[in-house]
């Protein structure tokens, strides 16, 4: 039987002088705008290419 690690209320964490600190709204906001920023170049990609296109492509994968 494996024991689980205890839980921790808090995690420390040591940044970098060149990094940011952020907060856990921040880093949704900024895993939202990362999601929105993909959905609307994925779409401007599919756009620009036939569905025989992306269909040879999957293929290759």
């Amino acid at each position: 039987m494996v024991n689980a690690p205890t839980k921790k209320d808090k995690v420390e964490f040591e940044y970098h002088a060149d990094e940011e600190s952020i907060d856990v709204e921040d880093f949704n906001n900024k895993l939202d705008d990362i999601l929105v920023d993909t959905e609307d170049s994925t779409v401007a990609y599919l756009k620009t290419i036939t569905v025989e296109e992306l269909m040879n492509s999957v293929k290759m994968i």
